[in-house]
């Protein structure tokens, strides 16, 4: 470390004059507990340092002073040094380092604004609560949770703390999502930045439309679906989070959710009485009618499947090469026939198409 080019005889303000305009980081342990003491305060108390200047000087000051030092600080100047780092999570975590166990305890909250500003950085979040004081843990079990569901993640993803957002440990979404669900996301980055960018209104309806299917592949391919299309049903979103929930078929919510908003359905009611839309355009489409906005093609695959050309082609590209080889059942011919229909569907053009055959 460089000695003190000005002296262990500098006065304060030749002492703070240097760390504002040479370098901020002093060997400050050369100096005196006063000195120490008196530093760590100017600079905390003054108003024209620069922010980054103070972070890099207070962190030498907090590092390598006198244990005394810091032992003696006072809640107050200690929540002034947490505000001055504020954001700052490598920063913070070397501080909450060395910060002695009875200043934490004395500092309570201060661990809460910590971990908040740590939130975006894995390793550092762990770093701080592993140099927090036992009895001071005890006392943020939501945190602690945190940490133990990070530990069973990393069970299954080794690189979890590089996947991992940590705002989706928050409880609410813990509550909401089971353990498999959650390991899911949270192999994604991308994955999580959409369900946490979701309102509240949003992600309540995601979750209960996909409540009650159990199956992993099941559950991924329906939220798929939904967060694909969730930004055009503003309105019946805003429409459903004013209703009694026991009002609200999420099952019809989630037949809708699976497509864009083709029939611009604005609220629940609307959305209600999308069957009874679909049958008035399939039987214009049989009498030959005028249908504005809707080809046969369309309103074929919606009235008979709830799918549009892109899903039905999608449909169709994943069983019609293996459908002659499947076995004779039951399930199996309705499976031929429907995905029969559907490539029928797809190879007429709307001049064409004869809605009578269906």
């Amino acid at each position: 470390m460089n000695e003190l080019k000005i002296g262990k005889d500098s006065s304060i303000i030749d002492i703070i004059n240097y760390i504002l305009t040479v370098d901020p980081y002093i060997p400050i342990e050369q100096l005196d507990n006063s000195k120490q003491t008196q530093i760590l305060y100017e600079l905390l108390d003054r108003d024209d340092i620069n922010s980054e200047v103070r972070k890099k000087a207070l962190l030498v000051i907090w590092r390598d002073s006198n244990t005394e030092i810091r032992k003696n600080c006072t809640p107050d100047v200690f929540n002034k040094i947490i505000e001055a780092m504020k954001g700052d999570a490598k920063r913070l975590s070397a501080i909450w380092r060395v910060t002695p166990e009875s200043i934490q305890l004395q500092n309570e909250s201060s661990l809460t604004e910590i971990m908040q500003y740590s939130i975006e950085d894995t390793n550092r979040y762990i770093d701080i609560w592993k140099n927090t004081a036992e009895e001071l843990k005890q006392k943020h079990p939501e945190i602690a949770r945190k940490i133990d569901i990070l530990e069973q993640l990393e069970t299954k993803n080794s690189k979890i703390y590089s996947t991992i957002n940590l705002r989706i440990l928050d409880e609410k979404y813990l509550s909401s999502l089971d353990f498999e669900q959650l390991q899911a996301i949270t192999n994604y980055p991308q994955e999580q930045k959409r369900i946490l960018d979701l309102t509240d209104n949003q992600y309540h309806v995601l979750i209960k439309t996909l409540r009650g299917i159990d199956s992993l592949e099941q559950w991924k391919y329906e939220f798929e679906l939904v967060m694909s299309n969730l930004d055009g049903y503003e309105d019946l979103i805003n429409s459903i989070s004013k209703m009694p929930e026991e009002n609200i078929d999420f099952y019809e919510v989630l037949n809708v959710l699976q497509q864009k908003n083709y029939f611009n359905i604005r609220d629940y009611q609307e959305m209600a009485e999308l069957d009874q839309r679909k049958e008035r355009l399939y039987q214009a489409a049989k009498k030959g009618e005028e249908t504005p906005g809707y080809d046969k093609q369309f309103i074929l695959l919606e009235y008979l499947f709830n799918i549009d050309k892109g899903q039905a082609e999608n449909l169709t590209k994943k069983y019609a090469q293996d459908l002659p080889n499947l076995e004779n059942s039951q399930e199996n011919d309705e499976l031929k026939q429907i995905i029969s229909q559907i490539q029928t569907i797809l190879n007429c053009n709307d001049e064409r198409s004869d809605t009578r055959t269906f």
